[in-house]
């Protein structure tokens, strides 16, 4: 898949037992296209973006895993209502019914 750029506003910010961040972000209107019906509801209709392995796992088959990732995202990590942009791998999670998302998160910034 692609790595894209978007744009929007910062959500929500939760942390995940495997490790990952789910930062939820509002997008601007150019990039809304790029959302599912299933980021409807738990995701609050907004696009999810996933640093992966940056928090402590509890998820017992992800501590392995996050353990050998030799190249975590070293944060910081934007805050709740910041406008930024944000670059990563395009994917729909077929685990949670095919929502979009950037996994992983490669960079982002202000703006």
């Amino acid at each position: 898949m692609p790595c894209i750029r978007v744009a929007g506003t910062v959500a929500a910010v939760r942390n995940e037992a495997d490790g990952d961040l789910h930062i939820l972000l509002d997008l601007d209107a150019p990039y809304r296209s790029l959302l599912r019906p299933s980021n409807q509801g738990e995701e609050l209709g907004d696009l999810v973006v996933e640093p992966v392995c940056v928090r402590a796992v509890t998820q017992a088959d992800a501590i392995d895993v996050c353990a050998a990732d030799p190249d975590p995202f070293p944060g910081p990590f934007p805050a709740i209502g910041q406008h930024i942009w944000m670059e990563g791998r395009y994917v729909l999670d077929l685990e949670h019914s095919g929502w979009a998302e950037l996994h992983p998160l490669y960079r982002w910034g202000s703006g």
